[in-house]
């Protein structure tokens, strides 16, 4: 089994540019299960209170978070540093 763990980035990304989870879900199989980190979804809670275009695709990856994705409990400080530190 394989932990698959997105990043702010990705996730923004990934409701950019129309890509459907279901498709991604259905590439790894019934193989990989999906995770967020709190500091990622603290860093997309930030992002969605802006007034920016990019604020939109945060406030999609919030909703689609909690109901397809589990979260693991992190320090709270960026992503990257909770992973590559």
């Amino acid at each position: 089994m394989y932990r698959i763990v997105f990043d702010t980035n990705f996730l923004i990304d990934v409701f950019r540019f129309k890509i459907d989870i279901e498709d991604i879900e259905e590439l790894v199989g019934d193989r990989a299960e999906f995770f967020v980190t709190t500091s990622t979804v603290n860093e997309l809670e930030k992002i969605s209170a802006r007034s920016s275009p990019v604020s939109r695709f945060a406030k999609i990856a919030l909703e689609t978070i909690f109901s397809k994705f589990d979260v693991i409990k992190s320090k709270g400080i960026s992503f990257d540093k909770e992973v590559f530190e």
